[in-house]
């Protein structure tokens, strides 16, 4: 798991905000890094539903796990988060909590019905460190909502697993829900009836010991039924086990609920907190950022603690220019604000610099497809990657300036991040099929978790994108084994489905 990195406070700060901006702007220098708790950026906005920024990154934190082995799709389905738990599920479905728990085994416990249904599509009988599948914990539990809500979702458990969930049920003294399921694999009734289920009445009465009804003494429970046959006693011996027990279990499964309960209301108020403290924060730097300039002897007084002040000091050596508290030259301020001329005029004094992330002058032209500046500055910075590794080729394939990733193809082509990532993974992320033609000596090219630019256009449902690399990427597997037919849903997008089907 990647530690912690230095000046990560604004990162994380903006990712609690839901600041899509912010984050877009720092992803490339940030994504994997981890708080204190390592939690990734993915996490932080799957505990928070932010649909959008799940989706920005996930093409960059698909698959990690905190400190207690949690993944963003288990966060997102512990609080039923359904859409964060869609857009997750494909890319992290098969990781295991250190139990043994996949993320449907934690939607279960945590009685997340819509997530339920979304990962069973992924998910079925898979068993935990107990050997309990999600049905086996449903009945365990004795959840009669829980076991229908499984049962009407999918048809994977057969006759052997509904007479092994019965077992688990009557074991721990959840007599309707055994019968209903012993009722289901003798196909008697259909899922979904357990509300109007009956199971078999069992009269109890009190009668005296040697005596008529009329006249008891001795207390004793006394078995009557409607039925001539012979009374198999152990069997109902059992059964009366079970009803003295059914208040004590339904009793032990409220507490469990109320706990459950009270574990939601503790996140909901750390994400408040986290929140409200983060628009403080933000609210803070919002003044003083665009105007702070760090000036010759001011480093060492600088109050910023996010790490900033020593970034800035190691890039500091005796500039005849001021930096303003990113490390930004006045090269790059001048891109930014579209001062060609200005820019011209810093070339031959800053050209080649970079701030405190790795930034370059070249890389925000490219990133926001000024082809002029590219032209201007191609020369003394084509070629130098960011912190990261992030290239300026990258930011423009990401983007779709197909004229600027001409320009910069010839040097900085199969150049990735630390973690693998290539131009051409950002350009099959947002589906521009012309970079990826101009780019085909990448593919083929698999990031530190097997990540490859088809898995990221499937993942985004990029149908064009993934024409054009599934004939040289469809073997490629991701470490957790899944290729990128598996992380198609058939339902969602038969085309795709059906398209990457003959590769199967």
């Amino acid at each position: 798991m990647t530690d912690s990195k230095p000046n990560t406070v604004e990162w994380f700060n903006a990712v609690a905000a839901g600041s899509l901006g912010e984050v877009e702007r720092m992803v490339n220098e940030y994504a994997t890094s981890c708080d204190p708790q390592g939690e990734t950026a993915l996490m932080i906005a799957a505990r928070g539903n932010n649909l959008e920024l799940v989706k920005l990154l996930q093409a960059y934190e698909t698959s990690r796990q905190n400190h207690d082995g949690e993944t963003a799709l288990m966060i997102g389905a512990k609080l039923d988060h359904d859409e964060v738990v869609e857009c997750l599920a494909a890319a992290e479905s098969n990781i295991k909590l250190p139990n043994g728990d996949t993320a449907l085994h934690v939607a279960v416990k945590h009685r997340s019905m819509k997530s339920i249904g979304i990962l069973l599509e992924f998910l079925t009988t898979e068993k935990n460190g107990d050997h309990n599948n999600a049905l086996d914990c449903a009945a365990i539990a004795g959840d009669e909502e829980l076991v229908d809500c499984i049962l009407t979702s999918t048809k994977k458990y057969n006759k052997k697993l509904l007479e092994q969930a019965e077992h688990k049920a009557r074991e721990h003294s959840h007599a309707k829900i055994a019968s209903y399921l012993h009722a289901i694999a003798a196909k008697k009734v259909s899922p979904g009836s357990i509300s109007s289920y009956e199971a078999p009445h069992i009269h109890i009465t009190k009668l005296s010991a040697g005596c008529s009804s009329t006249k008891p003494t001795e207390e004793k429970l006394h078995v009557i039924t409607s039925s001539t046959a012979d009374i198999d006693s152990n069997k109902y011996e059992d059964e009366l086990r079970i009803l003295r027990n059914e208040i004590n279990e339904k009793n032990k499964m409220l507490a469990d609920k109320e706990k459950a309960l009270e574990e939601m209301a503790r996140e909901q108020s750390i994400l408040s907190n986290q929140l409200s403290k983060a628009k403080e924060q933000n609210k803070d730097q919002s003044v003083v950022r665009p105007v702070r300039k760090i000036m010759g002897g001011d480093y060492g007084a600088s109050n910023r603690e996010d790490g900033g002040r020593a970034a800035l000091a190691n890039i500091k050596q005796n500039e005849p220019f001021d930096r303003d508290c990113e490390g930004n030259t006045p090269l790059m301020l001048a891109v930014e604000e579209k001062q060609f001329d200005r820019a011209k005029e810093l070339l031959d004094e800053q050209g080649g610099l970079k701030n405190i992330y790795g930034t370059t002058a070249l890389m925000i032209a490219a990133s926001k497809g000024y082809l002029d500046f590219v032209q201007l500055l191609l020369e003394k910075e084509a070629g130098l990657q960011a912190n990261s590794g992030t290239t300026a080729l990258m930011k423009a394939a990401h983007n779709g300036h197909y004229e600027i990733c001409k320009l910069l193809a010839p040097k900085e082509i199969g150049k990735t991040r630390r973690d693998g990532w290539t131009a051409t993974m950002s350009a099959a992320t947002n589906n521009h099929c012309d970079i990826i033609d101009l780019l085909t000596d990448e593919i083929g090219m698999q990031t530190v978790d097997g990540t490859t630019a088809l898995h990221k256009a499937v993942v985004h449902n990029h149908l064009d994108a993934v024409k054009r690399l599934a004939g040289r990427e469809h073997n490629f597997r991701l470490k957790n084994g899944s290729t990128a037919f598996y992380m198609v849903k058939k339902e969602k997008n038969p085309e795709m489905y059906e398209f990457l089907s003959r590769y199967k």
